[in-house]
């Protein structure tokens, strides 16, 4: 999988400090050319980030979770009961007591799928093919609240979340379609009148467990992240780039420097056992951490210039996407004119050996022909040399193809070939090797 982009952030800016301290809120005064002017600059710089990062599994291509929004809104807080004049009191005046608050904030987080960081084509795409849902690419949402333990919401929550079905006993094929489990945005509600700091915890949800790698593991490989079947392929590459195999087990890897600080300054290690040597190096993948501030303040929800009203704050986030050409290609392979085509491919392979054959026999006759033009007598002396050595080799009477030692051959005794001490030499060679002696 891709590496994750740095966080793109516009908006309400840095975190809030803790309630304990003064809170500092941002105005702006920027004529309305400058604003627009600022975001367009934004987006030009979004869109021409290309990731860099090339390692990640066949399947998967990198995406991008665009516009990953997190914006609020907030109703009845002090500052607006003060306004409307909603709270007020028969004496003329105000009860702002937490018991009977009515102040509430609405946070809506939203996602939509980019390709490429172009907005217009996944728009042109959304008609021919329906788009990922945001809740596709995560297993749970949950959103933590940065405040003392001791302090609970005014709800009495410290955390609220989202957990996608899984397969279980009782369900085993879960409904992914419904409402529940596809959706782009998540809306939540809650009782506050004070802003404060929450992290948006996104938990990854991936055909193929993805881990976080030691920091030896990391320095070998060249990745901070992968699967299994990325980790083992890439350490069987780098022992074949140093020619670390042993010659007669292919299976076993001799360990460099670099292999024995992952595998504990062992001398060699065998391929099969990796799997089970790796398990010591491998975390999994933390959560995707969004760090925002719920604003309640008037600046942020009704702002006296002309900037817009709960301006959303906008992250970047990587997602693996599944390869769109997956389905296609298992269509047409299990396609009977796929398979009717590789048959008619497989008989064209054979006409053409055969073809390849028959060229080869007319090469050699015309090669035959050609000398035999060039020099008559002297092609048809060797040609018939050679044929009585075929010849004799095939009715035994040449051990070698000459025709003109076979009487010595044939001859025994000490004087022969066969009494001297190299044929007995072969001879005890012979019955040696092959058990007889």
């Amino acid at each position: 999988m891709q590496g994750y982009r740095n966080v793109s952030r516009r908006g309400p800016g840095p975190i809030a400090p803790p309630a304990q301290a003064p809170q500092q809120i941002m105005t702006r005064a920027h004529p309305e050319d400058q604003h627009q002017e600022l975001l367009r600059r934004e987006k030009m710089k979004r869109s021409s980030r290309k990731p860099t990062d090339r390692q990640i599994p066949d399947e998967l291509s990198g995406v991008v979770v665009g516009d990953g929004v997190q914006r609020n809104t907030a109703d009845g807080q002090p500052w607006q009961v003060v306004e409307d004049g909603s709270g007020l009191n028969a004496d003329g005046t105000f009860d702002f007591g937490d018991e009977n608050s009515s102040a509430t904030y609405r946070v809506k987080v939203e996602g939509r799928l980019l390709g490429n960081g172009e907005e217009e084509a996944i728009e042109k795409d959304e008609k021919a093919a329906p788009v990922p849902k945001f809740s596709s690419f995560f297993r749970s949402i949950t959103v933590d609240y940065q405040r003392n333990p001791d302090e609970l919401e005014p709800d009495g929550f410290a955390q609220i979340g989202w957990q996608k079905q899984q397969p279980s006993p009782q369900n085993p094929t879960p409904d992914l379609t419904s409402k529940e489990n596809s959706f782009d945005l998540l809306e939540f509600e809650r009782k506050g009148d004070e802003n404060i700091n929450v992290t948006i915890n996104l938990v990854r949800d991936l055909k193929s467990e993805r881990y976080r790698l030691s920091p030896p593991l990391a320095e070998l490989l060249d990745t901070a992240e992968d699967d299994m079947t990325g980790i083992i392929q890439g350490i069987w590459e780098y022992a074949r780039a140093r020619n670390l195999q042993e010659d007669d087990d292919k299976r076993s890897i001799t360990c460099d420097e670099a292999l024995q600080r992952v595998f504990y300054n062992k001398s060699k290690i065998d391929f099969p056992q990796l799997p089970e040597l790796l398990i010591h190096h491998l975390q999994p993948l933390p959560p995707i951490k969004l760090n925002y501030t719920i604003r309640v303040d008037k600046a942020y929800i009704s702002p006296s210039d002309s900037t817009p009203a709960s301006q959303p704050t906008i992250y970047d986030i990587h997602v693996p996407l599944p390869n769109t050409l997956t389905p296609v290609l298992s269509k047409f392979h299990s396609s009977k004119s796929h398979v009717d085509g590789l048959k008619g491919i497989i008989d064209m392979d054979s006409d053409i050996a055969l073809l390849v054959a028959k060229i080869n026999q007319t090469n050699a006759k015309r090669k035959f022909f050609e000398n035999l033009s060039k020099e008559p007598a002297g092609f048809i002396q060797r040609w018939m040399g050679s044929q009585n050595r075929d010849l004799e080799v095939i009715l035994a009477e040449a051990t070698r193809g000459g025709g003109e030692d076979g009487e010595q051959w044939r001859k025994g005794g000490k004087d022969g070939v066969w009494g001297s001490e190299i044929a007995r030499e072969s001879v005890s060679l012979w019955l040696a090797r092959s058990g007889r002696y």
